[in-house]
């Protein structure tokens, strides 16, 4: 007999059949036939030159063999050939946005909104047994918060005019409204796509602004009212702006500029809010009071978000007072407003690089004549200088000429300029990358108190927040934490955040350095080491996550991930960063937004009320997870340390085209130089040029060679990992997110490499890699199939890499033209521009690739 979740998930995959899939072939059809000027016919080529090169494709030709026998047909002009193969790509970019557009359209009934995961769900299970959870949760909701920060890496590959475009084409798409949906193809295809030039970091900031304008503001107050209007359990946070770590071009100034902006939006959207309630508050007293509320909006003159909730509530009791309380939930909808987002929006970070900060203590410290020598002392060494010297105002004896000190001093002095007119908490932490020793975070400390002493009288308060990537640093953050911990005088600075200390761990440039598996279990295992580290110090620990958009990169499921967090990690808030075009894919639209933050919001309130010790490992689990990280950790090492790793970055991949392409302001390396070091190479574009090849090794890696490897020592271990995918919400998680990246590979498009001279057995090596972790992952969970247990995903991932299939093919022609073309060839400059173009719509189509 049909089960009834059984039944709702046939219902939902129906109805995304026909609200996507269907109406995608309706509506590309409406779109490809539109009188665009295309004298090649691009339009009406594009869907024969997809279907011979599928069939081509599955029939054994390589990429660079579809597309020159292809073009070999075309009764045009050769020297039109590489125009019309530009024109194919324009129209499959705005295929993907068509098909996101749909995917958007149909999310609120394609997805369950009041199934599991959701608040409704959660809250159901709440009421159920009043007496257990109910008293729980009301105390549980007085602290708890989840917090999901918006990063500026790379911001949305969209212009806004683009942006604005989606949003009404999914409009038009709900009511059905076919001539709007024409126009609007129409427009998007004489819309210029791409940026012209790099984006500043205010460009990039503006639109993120423009999901929290259009989103964020809409949703957060809809949850919360769900939980409690009492409290606030949710937080925006920001890095456009101020996240400088490898960019330069965030400055002071910038950052300063980014504040105001989003002073200015958040004031924006409550003075239309005030004016909507004047529509409709039309009795005297409480009308001219929201008049003056209005004008002091205007005016920018509220010095603290208190005195507008003050102003409001006041209003509101205008209404209790003397008009029936009519329409007071309307002004009590606002005041909420107010306490989620205060006068900044979305809480700011400060973030660089401990190398940089160590370079301006050392300037500091020799100018003033204190040590000529800091950079060559050990961290002990340094700890003790810096602590022996912690209340002197050394800024009033120097000068501080050397620019990067200048910025330093400036980018701390703009912090007080911003909690001064936004509030203290609109920039409450500075974030230290490459946290690898105990200076790296008091360097930090002394700075700011370095500007403490120099102006005493408006001191700067931030919670120094390090940070813990490579699986080296993963392993030694129990020993920093534990040394910082006994420093009374960094045991000053937690004392005023509540003994309440953040961390913040980098799931990118772990797996960027360790591998998929090493890198999510070393965290997994220093969060455990810390939270009882902090434990014993009387510490509260907050782990914010540096999550990107693919599993690889700590995305993929995190409902599983958080809901999975075993009872010894300290887990009172959920905090991690969301970047790329997952910002878009996930919480692009009130309903994916109010789902996917629910599910976030859940997670943790979950994990924290209903957890049982089946949810912790045991000792064997435990070490049979650490041996296979350990396996997969020595594969993923042999394959970076092989000679030709880089050079197949380089040479292969169009890695360094993604560095060219107009997206982000970011440089893709740390530092500059012609070199590449794999080192100083940025994740995203590191795991952007694997995911432009299909290859995606940085989800999957290692996997499938320390699962065999286990299974040749104990063929008992298939039974053991089996058994342990059913009962471990973690392990399952892992190893559920390895599969979803597998389902984004496809090796067929690049296997023209297979023969190639140099790199021929480089690529076998990731492709035997490749199809033994897809074997044995199947083998294990039981599945036959990747992304078995959702379907519609595994449908929406299939459809769309069929969708950008003839792209990919594109691209992998033209970088083999740039391979064998000499840069003078008067050709080159159009194949260069033709990979270029390629980029923007693979990464969109993917949804979370970066």
């Amino acid at each position: 007999m049909l089960k009834f979740s059984d039944a709702v998930a046939n219902n939902k995959m129906q109805i995304f059949e026909r609200d996507v899939l269907l109406k995608y072939q309706i509506f590309n059809g409406l779109f490809l036939g539109l009188p665009f000027a295309d004298p090649d016919q691009a339009g009406a080529r594009l869907p024969i030159f997809s279907k011979m090169a599928s069939d081509w494709l599955e029939s054994g030709k390589t990429a660079p063999q579809i597309v020159a026998d292809f073009l070999a047909i075309l009764p045009i002009a050769p020297e039109r050939h590489l125009g019309l193969l530009l024109k194919f790509l324009q129209f499959i970019e705005r295929q993907v946005v068509l098909f996101d557009s749909l995917e958007d359209a149909a999310f609120a009934d394609v997805q369950d909104m009041s199934g599991y995961g959701t608040l409704d769900y959660f809250l159901h299970q709440i009421n159920s047994d009043k007496n257990k959870y109910a008293k729980q949760l009301t105390t549980l909701l007085h602290d708890y918060k989840t917090r999901l920060v918006l990063t500026a890496h790379p911001t949305q590959f969209y212009p806004s005019a683009i942006l604005v475009i989606i949003e009404n084409l999914i409009q038009a798409i709900r009511n059905n409204d076919v001539n709007e949906i024409r126009n609007l193809f129409l427009q998007m295809g004489l819309t210029r796509f791409g940026n012209q030039i790099k984006p500043t970091p205010v460009e990039e900031a503006n639109s993120i602004i423009w999901f929290l304008e259009n989103v964020f503001y809409v949703v957060l107050p809809h949850i919360q009212t769900k939980l409690s209007t009492f409290n606030t359990n949710l937080d925006i946070g920001f890095w456009p702006g101020g996240d400088r770590d490898g960019n330069p071009y965030v400055t002071a100034e910038v950052t300063l500029k980014v504040a105001q902006r989003l002073r200015d939006s958040v004031l924006r959207r409550y003075y239309a809010d005030i004016q909507t309630l004047r529509r409709r508050l039309t009795f005297d007293l409480a009308h001219s009071e929201l008049t003056r509320i209005a004008q002091v909006i205007k005016q920018d003159k509220y010095v603290n978000a208190d005195e507008l909730i003050n102003d409001l509530e006041n209003v509101a009791q205008i209404l209790h007072n003397n008009y029936q309380s009519l329409f007071v939930e309307d002004v009590n909808a606002l005041i909420l407003k107010v306490k989620l987002f205060r006068l900044y929006f979305a809480k700011m970070d400060i973030r660089q690089n401990s190398a940089i900060h160590a370079q301006v203590v050392s300037y500091i410290l020799n100018e003033a004549k204190i040590e000529l020598d800091y950079l060559k002392l050990s961290d002990s060494e340094r700890s003790q200088l810096l602590l022996n010297n912690f209340n002197q105002d050394i800024l009033s004896n120097i000068k501080l000429d050397e620019p990067l000190a200048h910025e330093v001093i400036a980018t701390l002095r703009a912090v007080g300029e911003i909690q001064q007119r936004n509030g203290s908490n609109s920039v409450e932490r500075y974030i230290i990358s490459n946290t690898d020793s105990v200076a790296s975070v008091l360097e930090v400390l002394w700075l700011v108190n370095l500007l403490n002493q120099h102006n005493p009288s408006s001191p700067i308060i931030l919670e120094v927040v390090p940070l813990f990537e490579t699986i080296d640093d993963l392993a030694n953050s129990e020993q920093i934490m534990a040394t910082l911990f006994e420093t009374s005088r960094y045991v000053q600075n937690v004392k005023h955040w509540n003994m309440c200390q953040t961390i913040m761990l980098g799931f990118s440039d772990g797996t960027k350095d360790g591998g998929y598996l090493m890198a999510n279990w070393s965290i997994f295992q220093a969060k455990k080491r810390l939270s009882k580290l902090a434990t014993n110090y009387g510490v509260s620990l907050v782990f914010f996550d540096g999550r990107g958009g693919p599993p690889s990169r700590g995305g993929g499921e995190t409902y599983s991930f958080y809901r999975s967090l075993a009872r010894e990690i300290d887990d009172h808030e959920i905090q991690l960063t969301i970047q790329g075009q997952t910002i878009s894919a996930n919480f692009g639209t009130p309903a994916a937004a109010t789902f996917n933050l629910e599910h976030l919001l859940s997670a943790g309130l979950a994990g924290r009320l209903f957890s049982t010790d089946g949810d912790t490992l045991d000792k064997q689990q435990e070490q049979l997870i650490e041996q296979l990280a350990e396996y997969a950790y020595g594969s993923y090492t042999e394959l970076r340390n092989d000679p030709l790793f880089v050079s197949y970055l380089e040479e292969i991949t169009p890695l360094k085209y993604l560095s060219e392409a107009n997206i982000g302001s970011r440089p893709a390396k740390r530092n500059s130089g012609s070199k590449l070091k794999l080192e100083d190479l940025r994740a995203i574009p590191f795991g952007g040029a694997w995911m432009q090849m299909k290859q995606n090794i940085l989800g999957y890696y290692g996997v499938g060679s320390a699962l065999s490897q286990m299974i040749r020592e104990n063929h008992e271990n298939v039974a053991k990992f089996s058994q342990l995918y059913q009962s471990s919400l973690l392990f399952k998680g892992l190893m559920d997110n390895a599969m979803q990246s597998l389902a984004h590979t496809n090796f067929a498009l690049t296997r023209h490499l297979q023969s190639d001279e140099k790199f021929g057995k480089f690529w076998q090596k990731i492709y035997a890699e490749a199809q033994l972790s897809q074997q044995l992952l199947l083998l294990i969970s039981g599945h036959d199939r990747l992304v078995a247990e959702n379907e519609i995903k595994g449908m929406s991932i299939k459809f769309r890499e069929q969708i950008i299939q003839p792209l990919v093919i594109i691209q992998q022609y033209a970088m083999d033209q740039l391979r064998h073309l000499s840069t003078d060839d008067p050709q080159y400059a159009i194949f260069e521009k033709i990979v270029k173009k390629s980029l923007a719509a693979s990464i969109n189509a993917s949804r979370n690739s970066i």
